[in-house]
């Protein structure tokens, strides 16, 4: 055989073994959270009780904060976020 054969089909096995690998970190990981065969959760809009995409701040936080750079007031008590749909975001 030639040495380049030879050296793609030792990347070919070597792309295939680090592929299964990721496949297997990322399904145990998976497991380990929890995920099993459960459906996501879907939210609806707080307004128009369609599928929500966001979560919006509802302004009400007694100790709201601003964001230096856009002066964007915001939440650190994720209570005060509601989902939204893209609608009303």
């Amino acid at each position: 055989m030639s040495s380049s054969l030879i050296l793609i089909i030792a990347l070919s096995v070597l792309h295939v073994a680090v592929f299964s690998l990721m496949l297997w970190i990322r399904f145990r990981r998976d497991e380990a959270n929890g995920a099993g065969r459960e459906t996501a959760k879907v939210r609806l809009c707080a307004v128009c009780r369609e599928p929500a995409t966001y979560l919006g701040y509802d302004g009400l936080d007694p100790h709201e904060q601003r964001h230096p750079d856009t002066g964007r007031p915001y939440s650190v008590n994720a209570a005060h976020y509601q989902p939204l749909c893209a609608a009303h975001c």
